[in-house]
């Protein structure tokens, strides 16, 4: 399962402003992640994560132009593409639903998206990350060392003194 969330839940001045958007969106990852928590990755695999600063038409409605934000341009940088075009050709259902998908495969969040289902993603099984962060540097040395030895790490958790 993959939840598309926000990194507005990270952000105190976001969620002054919009209190509804933040706290749902915070309640469905630790929904997620409370579920992930109990289920073995093997047997539904889940991983939350903000898609990045898109310029959405709920942000154009709020206001905000090209011009309001660094937006991100929604380009994938850091997948292999190449697993991404395999999960596309041989595991969706239907050509039609293939061609449909066309038109958004070539941005980050769907790449993302396709590619935390596989289990390439494993590690990331409960945990919250961006669609911005280099994959290939989260999977590997520190970060990857860190997320073996500390089952919080990338998540949201109270933890006390």
């Amino acid at each position: 399962m993959v939840y598309v969330s926000t990194a507005a839940i990270h952000s105190k001045p976001v969620a002054a402003a919009l209190p509804g958007y933040t706290l749902s969106k915070a309640s469905g990852h630790l929904a997620m992640q409370k579920i992930a928590a109990e289920v073995d990755a093997n047997k539904m695999q889940i991983v939350t994560f903000h898609p990045g600063a898109i310029l959405s038409e709920s942000a154009k409605n709020a206001g905000m132009n090209e011009n309001s934000y660094p937006w991100d341009d929604g380009k994938c940088c850091c997948l292999n593409s190449l697993a991404v075009k395999f999960f596309c050709l041989c595991v969706l259902p239907s050509r039609a639903f293939l061609q449909k998908l066309t038109a958004i495969v070539d941005n980050l969040p769907a790449h993302f998206a396709v590619w935390a289902a596989t289990t390439e993603a494993a590690t990331l099984h409960g945990r919250f990350v961006w669609a911005t962060w280099d994959i290939k540097e989260l999977l590997s040395g520190d970060l990857s060392k860190r997320m073996e030895i500390d089952p919080d790490f990338l998540t949201i958790s109270f933890v006390g003194i």
